[in-house]
């Protein structure tokens, strides 16, 4: 059997400057856990992040026995460098992991299994009004990213009115907001085998949505662009890349642009789920799937590109690739993370592209 994958709408982030192919077939199933493939699990059960003292005291004492590299005395950069990496690393070593781990758990949470694997993902929304449409989206994270990302924006999404939001074309709406960990990443399962692509993941992602009975919905996605035996190396190459992704000014620290709390946070929820290693490897993968990277986009595309990313793609190279450009937007600052650098940015584009939408299809 073969199905296609297609969303109602997708809203991107970026476009690869490939040659694009046609949409294919994908196959309709795989198997990534461990031993002989067997049924899937279809039930859907509560989750809760909770890890023992034991394991945070030990992330605490390894914190306190490593040491940064000394910096040049005659770089500036190298300088600010390690003095950012030294206040994150004294952040890391009081962070108060129980305090943040019950705001974790104010999302509800669950996991399912699908394809051998379980797949843990947030699931909120307000109860349905009359006068109000409630539409379903799911957001999608990329690497180094996680759920974690769209905290600040799905507050937003959830209950538009109480940020100042009023989009609609018949009534106001508002969003369902489903937030998967995709395979490999944090609290869903890692493959058992090599060789998941994105497809493999879209596949995964829209069984989820079955289960969950959600037949039509948009999608929102990002980048899916001595690290696993030490929280100072897994925090190092998280900042690393972050700062890659958030700014091209060398002279900015990552402190400058997020909280050391929502640093410290992502890399701790790297640490203690053996994240980075997975994540890796996997994307490892992704990229290097041109065929998949070059596959054409039907469904209505909004394109939201951020100043400060390492990459940038005009409107007529996204159009050989996304077939349906409803939207395309340059926002005024910001990088990869642009939902915790702008959330109410982000927000009011996905607002205003599905409005464009539900618009055309009325």
């Amino acid at each position: 059997m073969r199905q296609d994958i297609r969303p109602r709408s997708i809203l991107a982030g970026r476009a690869d400057h490939l040659a694009s192919q046609p949409v294919v077939h994908a196959v309709a199933d795989a198997f990534w856990g461990a031993g002989e493939p067997y049924k899937d699990d279809s039930r859907v059960e509560v989750f809760k992040v909770d890890f023992p003292d034991e394991q945070i005291d030990h992330i605490k004492s390894l914190l306190g026995a490593s040491q940064l590299v000394p910096p040049f005395e005659d770089c500036t950069l190298s300088i600010a460098r390690h003095s950012f990496m030294k206040n994150l690393t004294e952040v890391m070593t009081s962070f108060d992991w129980k305090q943040h781990q019950h705001f974790l758990n104010t999302f509800k949470q669950y996991r399912t299994e699908i394809e051998g694997l379980l797949i843990h993902f947030l699931r909120i929304s307000l109860p349905e009004e009359k006068d109000k449409d409630t539409i379903p989206i799911l957001l999608l994270h990329g690497f180094p990213g996680s759920y974690w990302d769209f905290f600040k924006v799905i507050p937003i999404l959830t209950n538009p009115v109480r940020f100042g939001f009023d989009f609609g074309v018949r009534k106001p709406f508002q969003f369902e907001v489903i937030v998967p960990s995709l395979p490999g990443f944090l609290f869903s399962s890692k493959p058992a085998t090599i060789g998941i692509t994105s497809t493999d993941m879209a596949r995964i992602m829209a069984k989820l949505m079955e289960r969950l009975s959600i037949e039509r919905y948009f999608v929102h996605g990002t980048e899916c662009d001595a690290l696993s035996t030490s929280p100072l190396g897994t925090a190092s190459y998280l900042m690393s890349v972050w700062s890659l992704f958030s700014t091209r000014d060398l002279s900015i620290q990552l402190n400058q642009l997020f909280t050391l709390d929502e640093l410290a946070t992502v890399s701790y929820l790297y640490y203690l789920t053996e994240t980075t290693p997975h994540a890796l490897r996997i994307m490892n993968t992704v990229i290097n799937d041109a065929r998949t990277l070059r596959r054409q986009v039907l469904v209505p595309s909004a394109i939201l590109q951020s100043p400060e990313t390492p990459w940038h793609s005009s409107r007529s190279i996204c159009q050989h690739r996304f077939l349906n450009i409803t939207r395309f937007t340059e926002a005024t600052k910001g990088g990869v993370f642009l939902h915790l650098q702008d959330p109410n940015a982000v927000a009011a584009d996905i607002f205003r592209f599905v409005e464009l939408v539900l618009m055309h299809k009325s």
